[in-house]
């Protein structure tokens, strides 16, 4: 009888859930979510396209002055992440988003916001979510390749900086664009309930990706979740050594959309992007969000899943019903799998 009732709160919630998620968007292409590097050079300086150049190093101002895309604004990617409820690199608040988006003078008048990394497309795409957040994904793009490309072809750069600009940004603000921990614990333990009576269930509406590599995913990630190493998409990348002028674009959106069939991400399913703090998530996030799928990402990721105390007797309760394990974890925290094996809830 525990169980029977356990099924029948979680699948409610599941059923209400996911058709709230469904109803989010019917994945349509996005291809304008990317722009070539030899589109940007046509339209430098034109009215209307915001540069953002999102550097990850600690002297975020002297490499920035080592040279940048002119034009281009600079967002130290230190201002994408704070600690919140004691869960570090948690996107900052609404109001810290709006004012940098003010800052960088994105307007009603903007046509395009064109953001790119000097050395990986990991700030960039996390100043991505951000916005399109804040609702402007209609303008959103990465640069294809970013900074390594726009050298290699040997594009113009400068030390000089832009006129600061100042905007009266008002947000509509996007909640697809993020997915809260509550959620995916109800998702993922319903879709384990479902999988004990029916083994061969494989996504089924919503998948969870964890976008880490092999190391990290195998040390520990969300029961449920599916390896999908965010870098993999990308042409020439190779340890991070590959062609500058391949490493970081993208392949091609059918290769997209068959290496995520491949993994259980159906046509008109949900897709959940994870990492360690949703960085890596953040990749992924604007990866599949240009090949065309409803794509959320899960901020604070592994980082919050796997450190919180929940005192939801319930959720525990369902979570002791599908984890056979669970009775040897520290009371009050959710369950971890690790291993590189998908993990499948087992009925003793």
């Amino acid at each position: 009888m525990k169980f029977r009732r356990v099924v029948s709160y979680t699948s409610i919630a599941f059923f209400l859930l996911l058709c709230s998620s469904l109803a989010w968007g019917k994945g349509n292409n996005q291809s304008d979510l990317i722009v070539s590097t030899a589109w940007l050079k046509a339209h430098l300086g034109d009215s209307g396209v915001v540069i953002v150049h999102v550097e990850e190093v600690e002297d975020a101002t002297d490499h920035y002055a080592e040279g940048h895309i002119p034009g281009a604004h600079l967002v130290p990617q230190e201002y994408l992440g704070i600690t919140r409820r004691g869960i570090d690199g948690m996107l900052p608040t609404m109001d810290t988003l709006i004012e940098l988006a003010r800052g960088l003078g994105i307007s009603e008048r903007t046509k395009k916001v064109v953001i790119y990394g000097p050395e990986h497309p990991f700030g960039a795409a996390r100043l991505f979510h951000a916005l399109d957040y804040l609702g402007l994904k209609d303008v959103l793009a990465l640069l294809d390749g970013h900074f390594p490309r726009w050298k290699a072809e040997g594009r113009p750069t400068t030390d000089a900086v832009p006129d600061p600009t100042y905007s009266d940004f008002v947000p509509t603000v996007n909640p697809r664009a993020l997915i809260e921990r509550g959620a995916v614990g109800d998702l993922m333990s319903t879709l384990a309930l479902r999988r004990m009576t029916d083994p061969t269930m494989d996504g089924k509406g919503v998948v969870l990706f964890d976008s880490r590599p092999d190391a990290t995913y195998g040390a520990g990630h969300i029961p449920g979740a599916v390896q999908a190493f965010s870098l993999l998409n990308f042409e020439g990348w190779w340890n991070g050594f590959g062609d500058p002028k391949t490493r970081w674009v993208l392949v091609s959106r059918k290769e997209i959309v068959n290496r995520f069939k491949a993994l259980g991400l159906g046509k008109g399913d949900l897709a959940i992007t994870s990492c360690t703090t949703g960085i890596a998530g953040a990749v992924l996030y604007h990866t599949l969000a240009f090949a065309g799928f409803d794509v959320t990402l899960y901020d604070g990721s592994f980082n919050e899943w796997s450190t919180i105390e929940i005192n939801d007797e319930l959720e525990l309760e369902i979570w002791e019903s599908v984890y056979q394990d669970y009775a040897g974890h520290e009371v009050g925290r959710l369950p971890v799998v690790t291993g590189l094996e998908r993990w499948q809830p087992v009925i003793e």
